[in-house]
């Protein structure tokens, strides 16, 4: 599923990027791509903490609609950096690298970025 509407549990409205359903395992993922500038080292890590602070409080709304336990579901960034490539953080991670096709979601994401930058440069109000 794309572009996914969720609440937290306090009421907020919550945008999942995509969300892939194993049925077979019951399984969901929540996967937030998001393009940065490469910083340092570190900054994989804290984007990941931070996308899964703000989808964590989505996780009961998202298993009540997806009839998923709660306990099956997982959360991860998917930080591009802005040469559109991975940082080494995805490596440890072979679940996302393996199960996904990371290419595609890439080209989406790029394609989606150039879209709001294109709305950015050429709104006329």
């Amino acid at each position: 599923y794309e572009d996914v509407h969720a609440l937290s549990d306090n009421g907020s409205n919550r945008r999942a990027d995509v969300i892939p359903i194993d049925r077979k395992r019951m399984k969901g993922v929540i996967l937030d791509p998001t393009i940065h500038t490469e910083r340092d080292y570190l900054q994989a890590l804290e984007v990941d903490k931070e996308k899964k602070f703000i989808y964590e409080p989505c996780i009961l709304f998202l298993s009540t609609n997806y009839n998923i336990p709660s306990s099956n579901w997982s959360i991860f960034s998917l930080l591009f950096e802005a040469r559109a490539s991975l940082p080494s953080f995805f490596c440890k991670t072979p679940e996302v690298l393996h199960h996904y096709d990371l290419n595609k979601i890439l080209l989406q994401v790029l394609k989606d970025s150039l879209q709001i930058l294109q709305l950015h440069l050429y709104d006329t109000n």
